[in-house]
């Protein structure tokens, strides 16, 4: 029962992922911050990045990541892979790393405990508990989420 309990608000998150409604019309509280450099975040919560380049995550198990648009994808490690609609893998309970790469990608993160790195340029929704860091910027995630703006 836990499971397909797990699987339902997977998918459901997925179609919502896709859609782009996680990330469209930022709150008021909502900061944005710009920085030169890779992305580097830790956290817990929801991550969204989009924008052109590399973008590795590093996850242990405790939720699921959603790689939209990419031209190339590698991931090695342990959990369930399920390709959707429109050019997505989504990786369900995955420990290991995901490797991604391509131009106009989305990568949507949400876990206990995850880390990665964007390079490139795009910008990251961070919301949830963590840290992050962008050449000479860093800063905390925060309930209402925070847009960080990244080009290397």
């Amino acid at each position: 029962m836990r499971k397909a309990l797990f699987l339902v608000v997977g998918l459901l998150v997925a179609v919502v992922s896709v859609s782009g409604f996680a990330t469209e019309g930022a709150s008021a509280a909502e900061t944005e911050v710009a920085g030169h450099g890779t992305l580097y975040a830790r956290g817990s919560g929801l991550a969204v990045v989009e924008g052109d380049g590399r973008v590795t995550v590093s996850s242990w198990g405790y939720g699921q990541v959603i790689v939209c648009g990419a031209e190339k994808i590698e991931a090695r490690g342990e959990g369930r892979r399920v390709d959707l609609p429109g050019r997505c893998v989504q990786f369900i309970g995955f420990k290991g790393r995901i490797h991604a790469a391509g131009e106009d990608m989305k990568v949507t993160m949400e876990a206990r405990s995850l880390a990665f790195t964007a390079e490139g340029e795009g910008h990251a929704f961070l919301k949830g508990i963590g840290s992050f860091k962008v050449g000479d910027v860093s800063g905390r995630w925060t309930k209402d989420g925070v847009r960080v703006h990244y080009s290397s």
